[in-house]
C-alpha cells in the first residue's frame, strides 16, 4: 500500500510540473486538466475498491498512465522544440 500511495505522489508530481508547459496551447491544458481528473478519479477508486477489484480497473488505470507519459513526452518536445 505503502508503495502505491508514493507511485500515486510521484505521478502527481510529474503532472503538476507539467503545468508551466501546457499553459500556452489551450487544447493541450484541457487535455493536461482531464488527464489530471481521471487520474485523480482512478487513485481514489483503486485505494477504496476491496481486494479483488476487476480487473478492468488496473487495465483502464495502466492505460491511462501509458497516455500520460505519451502526452507528457509530447508536450515536453513541443516545449524544447520552440526553446531551440
Amino acid at each position: 500500500m505503502f508503495s502505491f500511495v508514493l507511485f500515486q505522489a510521484w505521478l502527481l508530481t510529474r503532472w503538476l510540473k507539467m503545468k508551466k508547459f501546457v499553459a500556452a496551447r489551450t487544447q493541450d491544458r484541457i487535455f493536461w486538466r482531464g488527464l489530471g481528473w481521471v487520474l485523480f478519479a482512478f487513485a481514489i477508486w483503486t485505494l477504496a475498491e476491496d481486494i479483488d477489484a476487476p480487473q478492468l480497473l488496473a487495465f483502464v488505470y495502466f492505460s491511462t498512465l501509458g497516455i500520460f507519459e505519451g502526452f507528457r513526452k509530447e508536450v515536453l518536445a513541443h516545449a524544447e522544440s520552440l526553446a531551440a
